[in-house]
């Protein structure tokens, strides 16, 4: 009789025990509720003439790595990880720092001052692989912004040291040849503009 008890005890605490551990690890729950909440703010809206002359897409493969030190210094602890960035820049420039005169008896524009192109707009996404902590060196918030603050820079980098923005200058010297001829005028350089000559 106490056998029968202790082994039916014994069952009842196992179907328990396993109940619980599967209900902690999701098995009876098939679907995840993710909540998100949001709210919209608005700062303010501001009127622009940006033109956009030419358009890139980069990818960069970044190695993120942190070797910290802990217990007093003795023993290291690396974190690491494995960054692909795709971004979509779009390079062009403010109308509003365009300062040009026009004559209208010699029937020419004057461009006074050309802005140089400027990144307008950088779209990026983010794919981490292969995410490893160290023992005492573990990834937080801080560093995953910091990750993505140094990966668009790696990108502007890029995008100041490739053709794009040599793209940019030449469709911005066709753009105001043909808005301008269009008119029946002549351009003038001046300031930044030497590739209008």
């Amino acid at each position: 009789m106490f056998e029968t008890i202790f082994v039916i005890s014994v069952l009842v605490l196992f179907l328990v025990l396993s109940s619980l551990f599967f209900y902690k690890r999701g098995f009876f729950n098939k679907s995840k509720k993710i909540e998100i909440d949001g709210e919209l703010i608005r700062n303010k809206v501001d009127k622009v003439f940006k033109v956009v002359l030419a358009e890139g897409f980069f990818s960069e493969i970044v190695n993120f790595s942190d070797k910290g030190k802990k217990l007093f210094g003795l023993v290291s602890s690396t974190k690491k990880s494995l960054i692909i960035v795709d971004a979509k820049v779009l390079v062009g420039f403010d109308s509003k720092k365009v300062m040009f005169e026009i004559d209208e008896k010699l029937r020419k524009i004057k461009f006074l001052e050309l802005p140089e192109p400027e990144i307008l707009s950088m779209e990026t996404d983010f794919k981490f692989y292969d995410i490893k902590n160290g023992i005492f060196n573990k990834f937080s918030s801080e560093d995953y912004t910091e990750v993505l603050k140094v990966g668009k820079e790696h990108i502007k980098n890029k995008v100041n040291d490739s053709e794009l923005m040599e793209a940019a200058n030449a469709q911005l010297n066709l753009v105001l040849k043909q808005v301008v001829q269009n008119t029946g005028m002549q351009i003038e350089g001046g300031k930044n503009s030497k590739f209008l000559e």
